[in-house]
């Protein structure tokens, strides 16, 4: 029988054992005589987003901005207990990402494959070698060739939100506006989207808000702090996912993906019609005998991912223009001269000759890049061997590297007045190469993103659809100045974004 004296000794040696473990973590840094960010004991550097008083976006900004980090190219920080690099050097951030990609392909981020398939079989998180043989496979879905070919759906989802706006009652600003939550609005618009161009059915969002697609997608990011718990473990606390039995799809949301895309796939076997579309794709998939769970992942992240992002940036462009009045002025004559030339019909070419729109969305996705870091995970063929990033730095296998995206793009050393919206910056005479290389909101590389140019082209025709026939004004509930949600990893406004929408027809 255990006496009192062996439980007090067991635990106070377990006491010991642990400071040290924790004390030889922590002078890790120190020990390589690399500059760090002293850390919490507890925390690590992760100490405010963890307590949910700042989001990722501005945790990682006070990071790259800390006295120790603002003169070096690179600074040793701590999650939670274990070792990591903030890279804060575009050469080096290029090395790793590009040039040194093989030594860079997994990211750190982890699932649980045993309570959520769909999370941890998906092309966002799946590791090397099956991420490279989905990414092949996957990559003629999002050519520019398959964009002109899936611009007339678009279209018709971006008629409808034109028609939606219309119809929807004038009560403010003596009949002539309405006020809307702008999020909530645009994402209405990219669930059909997704739905259309990725499954080829019908969401009818903007119709039925509580339809099933949109209820679902709504679900998966709403920022519960039970939700701010998954995210953060997914990204920094891989140990932590099956303690608090976090999952990137609830069950819920799993089974309504699960029967929905296996009645997308069914009825496209029945019909022998060719979309070109990612449902195609899958029904390839499962003639090469991938499991259901892969399949269903592939399309399950399109959806999350395709509707979230654009909604996003749709919303914070619109949030923009509302405080820039001259460049929404602006935005909507070089729409109105477009639409009257083609009169008034949006065609594939009208959209990407539009300069205008396309620099404002750039300057938007500088401000507030949807995921606001790059996580990627040093993974040597010899789990031995280190990776030399420069004379000084040799990086283990299995560290985690970071790429602060968010801070980068507001440093007043590539962007003058960083935290000012100035669409002009990325004219074609105005942007340096330092701007060029500094501006990477969908990543850079091999693992950049397969879907920017399909997130491109639905924001652009949202956004047109949405201007010509109305503008977005301020009213008393519109943020004088933006701050983000604490409980967000994915770049989100703090208790949405809302402005009058005012009726204006440009034709």
């Amino acid at each position: 029988m255990i006496g009192l004296t062996e439980v007090l000794l067991f635990c106070i040696s377990s006491i010991v054992i642990l400071y040290f473990y924790l004390k030889y973590n922590f002078s890790y840094w120190r020990r390589k005589n690399i500059p760090y960010i002293k850390p919490n004991y507890i925390f690590g550097n992760l100490k405010d987003m963890v307590l949910m008083k700042k989001t990722a976006a501005y945790m990682f900004k006070d990071l790259y901005e800390h006295k120790i980090a603002a003169n070096e190219p690179y600074v040793g920080i701590h999650i939670f207990n274990k070792p990591g690099v903030l890279i804060r050097d575009l050469e080096l951030i290029k090395k790793v990402l590009i040039k040194d990609f093989n030594n860079f392909s997994n990211r750190f981020t982890r699932m649980n494959p045993h309570n959520d398939p769909l999370g941890s079989n998906n092309l966002f998180l799946l590791r090397n070698p099956m991420w490279r043989e989905l990414r092949q496979k996957l990559t003629p879905v999002f050519t520019s060739g398959k964009m002109k070919q899936m611009f007339y759906l678009v279209e018709q989802i971006g008629n409808k939100l034109d028609e939606h706006l219309l119809s929807v009652p004038l009560n403010k600003q003596g009949g002539k506006a309405f006020t809307k939550e702008l999020k909530e609005l645009c994402a209405l618009y990219t669930t059909d989207v997704i739905a259309s161009v990725a499954y080829g059915l019908n969401a009818n969002s903007m119709k039925d808000p509580n339809g099933e697609f949109r209820k679902n997608g709504r679900k998966l990011f709403n920022f519960t702090v039970g939700r701010a718990v998954d995210f953060m473990s997914f990204f920094f606390l891989p140990q932590f996912i099956p303690i608090v039995n976090a999952t990137l799809f609830t069950k819920e949301a799993s089974n309504f993906l699960y029967a929905t895309i296996g009645y997308a796939m069914e009825e496209r076997e029945k019909s022998g019609v060719t979309r070109n579309d990612l449902i195609d794709v899958l029904l390839t998939f499962k003639k090469q005998n991938y499991s259901h769970d892969m399949i269903v992942a592939q399309a399950a992240v399109f959806f999350t991912a395709g509707y979230e992002t654009t909604s996003s940036t749709m919303s914070f462009a619109l949030y923009e223009l509302s405080q820039n009045q001259e460049a929404q002025q602006k935005l909507r004559r070089e729409i109105k001269e477009e639409l009257t030339k083609s009169n008034g019909k949006i065609t594939y070419d009208l959209i990407n000759s539009m300069e205008y729109l396309s620099i404002v969305i750039q300057e938007v996705l500088r401000m507030y890049p949807p995921l606001p870091f790059l996580d990627r995970e040093c993974s040597m063929e010899d789990q031995n061997e280190y990776y030399q990033l420069d004379d000084k730095l040799r990086i283990p296998n299995g560290m985690p590297v970071y790429i602060p995206i968010y801070a980068i793009q507001r440093d007043e050393k590539y962007f003058d007045q960083p935290n000012k919206f100035i669409p002009e910056r990325f004219l074609p005479e105005n942007r340096d190469k330092l701007t060029y290389n500094a501006s990477m909101p969908f990543g850079i590389g091999p693992h950049n993103c397969i879907g920017e140019r399909l997130g491109l082209m639905q924001a652009k025709i949202g956004l047109v659809n949405f201007l010509k026939n109305h503008y977005v004004a301020p009213n008393e509930k519109t943020q004088k100045e933006m701050v983000l949600d604490p409980l967000a990893l994915i770049i989100a406004a703090k208790g949405g974004i809302y402005c009058d929408i005012v009726r204006d027809s440009l034709l």
